[in-house]
């Protein structure tokens, strides 16, 4: 099995496979204009039910403050604030930071709210086109044994 390369997809992928640039590449190269990469925001936006966006929300908001707590360098880097002034993930998340965000939520969470916080950061990956933590193989290990 490959692993990702920078795009999200495999090395190995399909000729008739599309790999994923992040949207600010995809600007900057040229790929899409700023008004098109909104309107792709916004499609993408619409594709996710309403009380999804919420459960996201909430969920890189947890995140957010328990980075800011257990590894505040790290948080610097990672956390900004979302249009009502609240914490929330505005970058890429390292491996170690999801296992250890695993690890200490074990024991404040139910299993499937950690495996849903964890699926929240992958699905905020994807949408920016990065690699994706929660692919991992020490992350799935992880969560299977919670």
């Amino acid at each position: 099995m490959s692993s990702p390369n920078d795009y999200g997809t495999t090395d190995n992928a399909q000729p008739n496979q599309t790999a994923l640039v992040p949207m600010s590449e995809a600007v900057g190269a040229g790929l899409l204009s700023r008004v098109e990469a909104e309107q792709v925001g916004l499609l993408i936006e619409q594709s996710i039910s309403p009380n999804t966006r919420l459960a996201y929300a909430s969920d890189l908001r947890q995140f957010a403050r328990w980075l800011q707590s257990a590894k505040p360098g790290l948080a610097a880097r990672i956390v900004g604030r979302d249009t009502l002034d609240r914490p929330t993930v505005i970058a890429q998340v390292p491996v170690p930071a999801v296992l250890a965000y695993i690890t200490a939520r074990q024991h404040e969470l139910a299993a499937p709210s950690v495996r849903r916080h964890v699926a929240t950061l992958s699905a905020f990956h994807a949408v920016h086109g990065w690699p994706n933590p929660a692919d991992d193989a020490l992350v799935r290990k992880t969560l299977v044994g919670l």
